[in-house]
Formats: C-alpha cells, structure tokens, sequence
C-alpha cells in the first residue's frame, strides 16, 4: 500500500517536446497518447484477452459496413455532464466533417457517419468493410463532451482549456511552461481500468536530454523516457534509480526503390536488393543504438501482432552471399546510392552506410528534416530509406501495412497487386482470410527484398515508481498502471 506521503504526493514525468493540447484528434502524437488515454475513454477497451466493454456494455454488426453500440447509462464527465450517445454521434461526425481541419484525418477516412437509433444506442457506419473497425474505436477514437466541444471557436483548444473525458484521471490543469496537472478521478464508472497508487501526476515538458538527466538525478524528476544505450549503461549505476524496457511496435526500417523510379536500374535488380540487405549486420546497429533486446525481425512487423507469421527467420547477415549476389547481377565493382534519412536517423543511416561501403557500394547520405522528408518522398528520388517509426501502432497488421505498402511506397515499388492484397486483407473481416493475405503480402516484400527491419525497444529511468511497460502502447506505459515503491 502507499503511505500518506505518497498519496499526497505526485508523480512527475518529463516530456521531450513542448505540451500540445491533451487530445489525440488534435495532436497524435506519442508523448500525447501517454495522458490521453488515461483520461478519456472509448465505445471499448482493448485488452490481452481481446476487446472488452467500456464506455459501451454491448455491441454488435449489423452488416459488414454497419456496427450498433448500446452505452452504459449514469457515466458522467470530468466536469460533471452527462454521457450519452448524443456525445458519441457528435465526436464521430465531427471527426470526418469536411470542414475540420486535424492532422493525419486520413486515420478516420472508413468511418460514413454515426445516428443515433435509441436513448442509449448508436449505429456506427462504415464508407467500406474494415477489418480493424472495432479495434480502431476502441483505441483511436476517444469520446468528447459535444456540449463543451461544440462551443469551441477553435476545436483543438478543447485539449487546452477543458480536456474532459471520462477516463480514471481528470486534467486539473493544463499551461505551456508550468504543465499538465492530473488527479485521480473520484469516480470511474466506464469499464476502464481505475486509477492505480499514484493519484496525482505532474507531466512537464523538458526538451533537452542533459538536463532532464540532472533533474532525475536531483529528484525534480520521477521518469524519463528514450534512453540511449550509454545512457543506460551510466544510469544503471547510480542508486536509487530503476531502468525499464519495452518493445513496443517501434522499428527501424530499410526500404529499397524497387521499381527504378530515382533513376538508380540497380535496384530494379532483386538480386542487388538481397546483397544490400545481406550486407548489414541488423543486429550488431540494434544492439550498438538500442537499449534493451533489439533484434532483428523476420518480416516488417511484431510477432504479437495479429496476421504477422511467426514461423519465418529473417535474411541473414552474409557479406559474401552480398558481394557474390552483386557479382551475378554485373555489379561486382559495385554502384553508386544514394540513402534518405529523417535528420533525427542520421546515425543509422552512417550506421548502414558504413556495412555497404564495405562490399562496394558507394553511399551518401541525404539526411532532410521530417517536414522536408514527407514532402520529398512523394518526388520520386528516394533511391534508399533509413527510417525509425511505430509499425501502425495497433495490434495488427493492416493498419501498419495499409500505410506503408500503399501510401510510403506504392509510388517506388509500383506493385497493384502487393495493394490490392493489403486492401483485401483490410476489408475482411474473416481472420483465417486475414492471415492468408497478410502472409502472402509480408512474404512477397521479404522475397522481393523490397524492405528489412529492425526493433527498437525504448528505456525508461524512474525513481520512487515501480513502471509497468505496456507493449500495447505507443508510449510504452498508462497511467494506471504506474505505482509507488514500496
């Protein structure tokens, strides 16, 4: 149990960037998910053992594009109003109104509209089957106050001036310099998890790593997340201060302009794709950069997501099969290439420079800003990509695959096929069929030698807490689930 002390006290956690408004349709963003989730809830909850009721006690399709949920009645938010399905219809039509204007929209695109079709009942319409519907509301789709929200001006200031949810913990306070503030709801009733022993938390933003370090050590700080490997290992040694790990569906990833687009014709080659990814050592970068057990994975994706096959290895590291396979393909005096990067990459990127320099291949790095990448991948020059992001972030494939085979790359492999599999795949919702496609697709893209990748696990410092990682998460914990030391 925790001691009075404790109850009374809060935990403070350091955030990398600056605080954005506490609202995932306003600012998806990884750091952000960490307290939304914690105060806000959606129709269901998704667990280990599958998906669970929430703010929804039932629900059930109708047909392949039609989902009813019946809600349960007394929920209140933070600020005291009513939950009902009127807030439900509201939050979903005012996601895909066309005159609102939220980054990455395109995460809602399969929903049509919602009715309301009874006191406590609401009818969820889809613009297509979608096999991740019910996974998608559970996770991505967090239920506003209407009455607050659409009294809004400006919509994203909901997460500003009144993120209310109805979730285990209440924002008390929310300012750019000074943090956000949340206590322990007096009363969740939604089938979430309830608060855990810390009742109070205190997150701040502190961008800057040294001094974030400073202020674990000194005890201004309780956590601190994205370790590197050194600073790990000089962690490690000082009293006081627990390390954890968790490998969430954060990868690095190495894709190949398959289909010649960059004007580069060795790639078009499969054999001269095979040697590259032959040529580096994943496992040696992963354990050089990551903390934790970074591995390499057999196809773009994890394991415990559903529809990645668990029976396959991974192409092995050989740099004689690579210089041998560059050889049969006429280049045994090796080409010139050119490797994209996100600036914040840059490392893996010299990282893998540095194995292909060794059988021949002449690199350079073009390292871009993240804004500069995005609008540049779509020009047609990314000859090779060195790139760090979570794989869809959602306990199954299609999510992750629908965005990487048919937006990231589809111009540069140029394979309707390898599309219109993930697009089936995405619109059934037979699991058996599922696991079929999403194999044929994951197969095809390793034995074309189209992509690799690798894990990249992230590390945690605390004191006086005892963490809990959650690999289900984005951010790697919940609030929940945090607790004192005893």
């Amino acid at each position: 149990m925790p001691t009075l002390a404790q109850q009374n006290d809060e935990a403070r956690i350091a955030f990398s960037e600056s605080l954005g408004p506490v609202d995932y349709y306003c600012s998806p963003q990884i750091e952000t998910s960490f307290p939304v989730g914690g105060v806000y809830d959606g129709l269901l909850a998704a667990r280990e053992g599958g998906l669970q009721p929430a703010l929804a006690t039932s629900w059930k399709r109708i047909d392949s594009t039609t989902l009813e949920f019946k809600f349960r009645e007394g929920i209140r938010f933070h600020n005291g109003n009513l939950f009902d399905a009127d807030d439900v219809v509201y939050t979903l039509n005012w996601v895909i109104d066309e005159k609102t204007r939220i980054p990455g929209k395109n995460r809602f695109d399969w929903i049509k509209g919602a009715e309301k079709t009874g006191k406590d009942t609401v009818r969820v319409f889809l613009l297509q089957p979608f096999a991740l519907d019910l996974l998608a509301l559970a996770t991505r789709q967090p239920m506003l106050d209407g009455e607050t929200h659409r009294k809004l001006e400006n919509k994203c200031d909901y997460g500003r001036l009144s993120p209310v949810g109805t979730g285990p913990y209440k924002v008390t306070s929310h300012d750019t310099n000074q943090g956000i503030r949340l206590v322990a709801s007096e009363n969740p009733r939604s089938g979430k998890a309830r608060p855990g022993s810390v009742k109070r938390f205190h997150i701040i933003s502190v961008p800057d790593r040294q001094t974030q370090l400073a202020k674990l050590l000194v005890g201004e700080i309780d956590v601190v997340r994205g370790l590197s490997k050194d600073e790990v290992v000089n962690l490690s040694r000082q009293e006081g201060i627990d390390i954890s790990f968790v490998e969430t569906f954060d990868m690095v990833h190495l894709w190949i302009d398959a289909s010649g687009r960059s004007g580069n014709a060795a790639l078009k080659d499969v054999r001269v794709r095979r040697a590259i990814f032959s040529a580096i050592n994943r496992a040696e970068i992963g354990h050089e950069f990551f903390p934790g057990n970074s591995r390499p994975l057999a196809r773009i994706c994890f394991t415990g997501q559903f529809g990645c096959p668990a029976d396959t290895a991974p192409i092995p590291f050989d740099p004689e099969v690579a210089r041998s396979l560059l050889r049969e393909a006429g280049y045994g005096n090796g080409f010139d290439l050119a490797i994209y990067v996100n600036a914040t990459e840059k490392y893996l990127a010299e990282a893998v420079s540095g194995y292909l320099d060794k059988i021949g291949i002449r690199t350079s790095i073009q390292s871009l800003t993240q804004t500069v990448f995005r609008k540049t991948r779509p020009k047609g020059v990314f000859q090779m990509v060195v790139d760090q992001g979570a794989f869809g972030n959602f306990a199954h494939v299609c999510y992750g695959l629908r965005s990487y085979v048919n937006v990231h790359t589809v111009d540069y492999w140029k394979d309707e096929g390898l599309v219109a599999l993930v697009e089936k795949g995405c619109q059934t919702h037979d699991p058996v069929e599922q696991r079929v496609l999403f194999r044929r697709v994951l197969d095809q893209i390793h034995d074309q030698a189209l992509a690799v990748a690798f894990s990249a696990p992230t590390a945690f410092a605390s004191r006086r807490l005892r963490l809990h990682p959650d690999p289900g998460q984005s951010y790697g914990l919940t609030l929940e689930t945090i607790g004192w030391k005893q």
